[in-house]
Formats: structure tokens, C-alpha cells, sequence
């Protein structure tokens, strides 16, 4: 929240802080896509992890049984 209303205050202050603005967005770009390259593992994690017990139900084996897959 405090950079949001940092940047709106640049915002404000005109074209001269256009260069810090561009920072500030391409700062922001960044830690989502870190962001969302954990959110994208942790789903890989969901998937493997619904393929292993589709894959136990259909053998109509105990997953647990034999141990089950872990994620990394």
C-alpha cells in the first residue's frame, strides 16, 4: 500500500518523475513473476500429485501403501 500511494504522490508531482515511475512498475512486474513462478510449482506439486492417485484409484491400490510421491 505504501508504494502505491508513493508512486500516486510521483504521479502527482508530473512528467519529472516518469523515470521512477517506469522503475517502480518494472520493480512490481518483477516480484509477480517471481510470484508467479512459485505459484506455478506449487501447482506442478498439485497435478503430480492428483496423477499419483488417479493412477493409485484406477490400480485400486492404498497410495499410501508403498509411499507416496513427493514433491520438490
Amino acid at each position: 500500500m505504501e508504494r502505491l500511494r508513493e508512486y500516486i504522490n510521483l504521479a502527482i508531482k508530473g512528467d519529472s518523475t516518469l523515470e521512477i515511475r517506469l522503475a517502480m512498475i518494472k520493480e512490481e512486474k518483477s516480484r509477480i513473476l517471481n510470484e508467479l513462478d512459485e505459484i506455478k510449482g506449487a501447482l506442478d506439486c498439485v497435478d503430480k500429485k492428483i496423477e499419483f492417485y488417479e493412477t493409485a484409484i484406477k490400480a485400486k491400490a492404498d497410495p499410501h501403501a508403498k509411499g507416496g510421491k513427493k514433491c520438490e
